[in-house]
C-alpha cells in the first residue's frame, strides 16, 4: 500500500497558510505527516507522497523526511482533484504495481496512528475496494444498531445515501486510479465513492479525530471538548456547562482537583469550557500527570505567554520520566494566576484507580487554590478495597476494614467527607464533589443514592457526572 498526503489548499477561511501555522509548537501539517512517516518506516507504506504548492513545506520535508516524495501542485485553484491527479501520476512512475493508496489531508492534526492502522486493517479484512472514514456516532452506525465500541475500526457497508458522513482518510484500490485521475473540481474522491457505493466500506473512527482545522476558532477546540450536551433525565450531568456550581462563572480562580476516578478528564473538560468562553486557561499539576496530547505545553514563562496568546489554553510544567509532566521549577502557581483567567491544577495522583485515601503529604494543594473539586469514581462500588483504592492501607485505616472488604456507598461518602480522605487539607476553601463514572443505569442509581447521603450529612455541592461523554484525545505516540 502507498499513501498520499494532500497539502495544497489555499486556506481561504483561515486567513493565512494554516498548514504552516504553528499549533502546539509545530506546523499543522507535520502532525499527520510525522505519523504517516512512522508508519512508512515500519513498512506499512511502500511510498509516501506529499502534494503541495508551498516551497517552504518542500524544504522542510526534504530536510526532515528524506524518504518522502514531494509533488508540486502549481495550480491549487483546480481543487483537490488536481492534487489527487498529480499525486497518482507520480505514484505510478514510482510503483507501477501499486495495489492501493491511502489519501488523507494535512489539516487533521488529531488523526492518530491507531486510527490510521484501524482504517488499513479494515480495508485488508473486509475486502471492500474503497474504505472511507466515518465519524463514530454518525447516523449510519446508529441505524445499523452498532454501539460505539463496535463501530471503531470496523468497515460497515456503505448504505448509498449521499448525506452519509464519509470523509478523509480514504483508501482506494488501484482499480479506481483511472477514475480518480479524471476527477475535476473540489469534490475529489467522493465522486468515485458515490458511483461505486456497493464497493465502499465506512470505517468508524473517533469523530473528533476527523475534524478539519479550517478556522482559527477550530484551533481552540481541536482535540479537546464535549461531545454531548446537557443533563440526562436521570440527573447525570454530561457537560460542564450544566454543572450548577457558581464558580464556573467567575474568573481569576485557581481550581485544584483531588481524589480519583476521572480527575484528568474533568480537568480537560473544564479547560474546554473556559476556553470556549474566550478565557485564558493554564492547566498544570503539583504532582505528576501524563504529558497532555490535548494541549500545547510550555516549559518556561516566555513560551507560556506565546501559547496563551495564540491558543488561549495551554499546559505548563516540566517534562518528567515516562512521558509525564510535573511541577515547573521555573514557574509558580501565583505566576500562572497573573497570566491567566483560570488556573486548573491536578493536585493528586491515583494510578488510574477509582478511589483514593491520601497519605500524609497528599494532596499537594497550592496556597493560591480557592476551589477544590473532589472526584470519586463509582466503579469502586461492590469491589474489594484492595483492588480499587490507591493507598489501600490508608483506606483500611479510615474505614476500619481489611482489603477484602467490598466497597459500599456509605464507604465512598465517608471518604469524600473525611478530613483524612478526599477533603484532606481543604480547610476554608470552597469544596465540591464530582461523582464520576455514572455511565450505566446501575451506577446512575448508586450515584443518586450517594448524593442523597451527602445531602443528609449537610453537603449540597455534589453532582453525578458521566465522564465517558467528554471526549479527549487518545495517546497514539
Amino acid at each position: 500500500m502507498d499513501a498520499i498526503l494532500l497539502a495544497a489548499g489555499n486556506s481561504v477561511r483561515f486567513g493565512e497558510n494554516k498548514l504552516l501555522y504553528r499549533w502546539k509548537g509545530k506546523p499543522v501539517y507535520r502532525y499527520i505527516l510525522e505519523r504517516l512517516y512512522r508508519k512508512k518506516k515500519e513498512g506499512l507504506f511502500s511510498h509516501l507522497l506529499v502534494v503541495s504548492q508551498y516551497e517552504e513545506m518542500f524544504r522542510q520535508i526534504e530536510t526532515d523526511f528524506p524518504e518522502v516524495e514531494v509533488v508540486c501542485n502549481p495550480h491549487p485553484e483546480e481543487g483537490i482533484s488536481g492534487s489527487i491527479r498529480r499525486g497518482l501520476l507520480r505514484l505510478e512512475t514510482l510503483d507501477a504495481a501499486s495495489e492501493a493508496c491511502l489519501f488523507t489531508v494535512a489539516d487533521q492534526p488529531c488523526l492518530s496512528e491507531k486510527s490510521l492502522e484501524r482504517l488499513i486493517r479494515s480495508w485488508q479484512e473486509e475486502k471492500f475496494g474503497i474504505v472511507a472514514a466515518s465519524g463514530v456516532g454518525s447516523h449510519v452506525e446508529k441505524e445499523r444498531g452498532v454501539n460505539e465500541g463496535e463501530q471503531v475500526g470496523r468497515a460497515l457497508c456503505y448504505s448509498g445515501e449521499k448525506n452519509q458522513p464519509l470523509g478523509n482518510p480514504v483508501i482506494f484500490s488501484s482499480r479506481y486510479y483511472g477514475e480518480l485521475k479524471n476527477l475535476t473540481g473540489d469534490q475529489g474522491g467522493k465522486q468515485v465513492l458515490y458511483r461505486h457505493r456497493e464497493d465502499v466500506g465506512c470505517c468508524g473512527l473517533p469523530a473528533w479525530e476527523l475534524k478539519d482545522m479550517d478556522t482559527r476558532e477550530d484551533m481552540k477546540t481541536m482535540c479537546v471538548g464535549c461531545s454531548k450536551p446537557g443533563v440526562e433525565n436521570t440527573g447525570v450531568i454530561t457537560q460542564v456547562e450544566a454543572l450548577p456550581w457558581s464558580f464556573l462563572k467567575e474568573s481569576g480562580l485557581v481550581i485544584s482537583l483531588v481524589g480519583a476516578g476521572g480527575k484528568t478528564t474533568l480537568l480537560y473538560a473544564l479547560a474546554a469550557y473556559y476556553g470556549a468562553q474566550g478565557k485564558k486557561v493554564i492547566v498544570t499539576t503539583t504532582t505528576h500527570i501524563r504529558r497532555p496530547q490535548e494541549l500545547p505545553v510550555a516549559g518556561d514563562e516566555a513560551e507560556l505567554r506565546e501559547l496563551l496568546r495564540e491558543h488561549g489554553v495551554a499546559a505548563a510544567g516540566r517534562d518528567a520520566p515516562e512521558e509525564k509532566l510535573t511541577a515547573s521549577e521555573k514557574m509558580t502557581v501565583s505566576r500562572y494566576q497573573s497570566l491567566a483567567d483560570v488556573v486548573l491544577v491536578e493536585a493528586d495522583g491515583a494510578k488510574r484507580l477509582p478511589c483514593k485515601v491520601p497519605k500524609e503529604w497528599e494532596p499537594v494543594l497550592p496556597e493560591e487554590s480557592e476551589i477544590v473539586i473532589g472526584v470519586m469514581g463509582l466503579h469502586a462500588l461492590g469491589r474489594p478495597l484492595e483492588e480499587v483504592c490507591f493507598r489501600k492501607e490508608k483506606a483500611e485505616e479510615l474505614l476500619h476494614v481489611d482489603g477484602k472488604h467490598l466497597m459500599t456507598e456509605r464507604d465512598l461518602v465517608q471518604i469524600l467527607l473525611s478530613e483524612q480522605g478526599t477533603r484532606k487539607d481543604v480547610g476554608k476553601r470552597r469544596y465540591y464533589i464530582a461523582l464520576s463514572q455514572c455511565d450505566t443505569a446501575g451506577y446512575r442509581q448508586q450515584g443518586g443514592r450517594i448524593r442523597g447521603l451527602l445531602r443528609q450529612a449537610g453537603f449540597e455541592q455534589a453532582e453525578c457526572i458521566s465522564l465517558s461523554k467528554w471526549r479527549k484525545c487518545e495517546k497514539d505516540e
